[in-house]
Formats: structure tokens, sequence, C-alpha cells
């Protein structure tokens, strides 16, 4: 892309930053009885000290009460020098956010799910979370460098752009987001370009952005979904790296992951399946009575016994809807990896006795971090497999084991 081209683009591209999802949790004190000192630990910037307390201190005590607090629904301080909004997480109300000061480098609104409104114009700005903030619905920010946006779908957004050179705007996949351009007013009364972004699934895609210069520049785009947003959960990368492979789904038209939810038998050939490539099964049909030819997961259970990675419940039946367990998926794992031999004859979980099936396979699935078990060091093998456990042990074993990821 040509490097005017790229300048140009600068502010529409921007839009991307409004979606990096890193939900953080509220500030315990936020409406504490004690109230909410004005001071530099709360707001690092004196200038945003400054208009705090000039506009939010009602009793001028150096202090926000919960009232006070609560009453805040709009931070618009426009052109005034602040660089630092340490401190918006205060404020769970708020709804409007206006900054149009030039050196602002980031800015957190994670913490204002409140927030319908958001005007920010600064050079230095390349990354903002916007992901706990679903009544979001107008969109400015200018001069930014962003190229990847992640996003929470069900979202309709309209983002301006500053400058007048764009020639179109779309979507690489609309299944996932539809992307357009139209125009409007800026602050100044300028015609400006709004790029409108309607979200609707999980999923990755981009927006392709044409300019009257014959440049062309692309968005990433990765629309998430509504339970797995925070990043510091653990299944949060195995959720979407494994999304990205398409060896998992979501439910709900593709909008709700539910890691919580327990993970079937079926669920777990699947994955396994999947991860392996989809391969063709040799046979046609199945010997289990519960597993149809109409079953998503036939072929994959056909494979699977074909691999030697499960024999069912019993001769006749595969019980596809019973929960997996954590010593069936790394049995299902080890046998899938060609049951190697671990380098330990002794497993270090105190509940995973030497006469289990799955003794070997745990020992190697603990050496190849695969599991790591709990604090108390068990291995807990009876336990139930959550989804999002599950996905963590595909990632790691496709990590370790298979080497990608």
């Amino acid at each position: 892309m040509k490097q005017m081209s790229i300048k140009k683009l600068g502010s529409i591209i921007a839009m991307g930053v409004l979606m990096i999802a890193a939900p953080l949790l509220l500030s315990a004190n936020v409406g504490a009885a004690s109230g909410v000192a004005i001071n530099d630990k709360n707001f690092p910037d004196k200038q945003f000290q400054k208009y705090i307390k000039e506009n939010y201190d009602k009793n001028k005590d150096g202090s926000l009460s919960a009232s006070e607090i609560n009453d805040v629904k709009e931070i618009a301080p426009g052109t005034v020098e602040i660089a630092d909004f340490t401190g918006l997480k205060f404020f769970p109300k708020l709804e409007v956010f206006i900054s149009y000061y030039d050196g602002v480098s980031e800015i957190d609104v994670s913490h204002n799910p409140e927030l319908k409104d958001l005007r920010v114009t600064s050079r230095l700005l390349d990354s903002i979370d916007v992901s706990c903030n679903p009544k979001l619905t107008k969109f400015t920010v200018n001069y930014m460098r962003i190229s990847d946006i992640t996003v929470l779908p069900g979202l309709d957004l309209k983002a301006q752009a500053d400058y007048q050179t764009i020639k179109s705007v779309r979507s690489t996949n609309e299944d996932i987001f539809e992307a357009k351009d139209d125009t409007d007013r800026d602050f100044f009364g300028r015609e400006c370009h709004i790029v409108c972004l309607k979200t609707k699934k999980a999923g990755n895609a981009k927006i392709v952005i044409k300019d009257i210069y014959g440049g062309e520049g692309e968005v990433n785009v990765r629309v998430i979904y509504k339970d797995v947003k925070n990043r510091s959960d653990f299944w949060y990368e195995p959720t979407y790296y494994l999304s990205d492979k398409d060896v998992v789904k979501g439910y709900d038209k593709q909008t709700l992951f539910k890691p919580a939810n327990d993970c079937t038998r079926a669920q777990m050939v699947t994955f396994l399946w999947r991860l392996a490539g989809s391969p063709s099964p040799k046979a046609k049909k199945t010997d289990f009575k519960d597993v149809n030819s109409s079953d998503y997961f036939y072929k994959a259970v056909i494979w699977a016994v074909e691999q030697g990675i499960t024999t069912g419940v019993s001769k006749d039946k595969f019980d596809p809807q019973g929960v997996c367990t954590r010593a069936q998926t790394v049995t299902f794992l080890w046998r899938m990896a060609g049951k190697p031999e671990p380098a330990s004859k002794k497993c270090k979980f105190s509940d995973v006795k030497s006469k289990d099936y799955f003794y070997i396979a745990t020992i190697w699935a603990s050496e190849k971090k695969i599991v790591a078990g709990y604090s108390d060091g068990t291995f807990q093998p009876k336990g139930k497999c959550l989804r999002r456990q599950m996905v963590t042990f595909l990632y790691k074993y496709d990590k370790n084991v298979n080497g990608k990821g």
C-alpha cells in the first residue's frame, strides 16, 4: 500500500482499536463509604485531577462520594492537555467521553459499561478497549495506527474518519460482520466518512479499504464470543486458537462459547477429529447403535475407533452425550499421539494409581505439560472435563506434541 494511502486511511483503521478485549473487574473502592480521593494515586495526571475537582467534587472536600461518582455521566475536557486518563474506572455511570488532546497514548474504558459516545483525537493512541461497552453506538477516533480489531457480536457501530479519500469499504466475510462506508458531518461541520460496522458472530475476517489514490489497506477483525472476553482467563487464547482452526464452535449462532459447560464424548472426538484435519474414515458405518449417520459426530466417531482412540462404553454403545471425564480426555490424547512411553514410571498425582487404565496416559500428559493438576497434588480423574479445560488440553497438545500453535 502506498505511503500516502496509509496516512489517509489512518483514522479509518483506527476504528479497530475500539474492541481490544481485556475486561477487568471494577475497582473495589468505587462507591465505598470513604469515597475516592482525588490524588496522585487515583488520578496521576495533574490536569485530570484539576478537571475532576472543578467539575465533580461538589462539596470541595478533595474526595468523590458515592453520589458524586454516580452523577458523572459525561467527561468532556475537549482540548485540555490531559495525557493520562487513569481514574476513568471510578465512573461506572459514564455515558459520554470526549477528548481532543493530541497527546493521549492510552485510554481504558473497560469499567464504563454505560458508555454510549466515545470521541478521541490523538496521534499517539494505538489501542483502546471497548469490549465492555455494549451500549456504545457512536465512536470517533482520529489519527490512529490500528490494524487489528477485536469486537463483540451484536454491535452496530459508526466510526468517523476525518479524511475525504475513502473510495470503498467492505468485509471479506459478511457472515461474521458487515462493513460499509457512508458520509456525515464532523465536529467542525465538514463532510467526513463514516465507517459502519455491524458484527454478527464469532470469527475472523478483514475490512478491505480502498482510497481514491488507488491504494488498498486491510484491517484484521476478530469478533469474539460474548462469554470469552477476559484475556487473563487461561482458556482465552486456546478458545480462539482452536476457533480459528475450526476445531471448536460456539452456541447461539456463534455468539457464546459456554466455557463452563460439560464437554461431551461426542464433542471430544469431534474436536480431536477436526484437530487432525477432519480425515475421512475408511469405514462407512459404525456398530454403535447410539450414533446415527445424521449426527455431526458420525464420521468423527468412526475415525476415532479406527485410530484406536476410543472403543466406546460397550460393543454397541458410544454414549455420545455422556460427559467426558478428565481421565478419558488424557487417554484419548495419549492414544491419538500413538501411545508414547513417558520418561517417568511414576505419576506425581496422588489420586492416580498404577492400576488405573489412564495411569501412563496421565504421566505422559503431565510431562508434555498438557495437564497440570490441582494445587493439592491431585488430578481428579473422575472429574467432568469442562469445555474451557478441553480447549486448553487440545491447545497444549497441538503446541507441545504437534509442534504447532
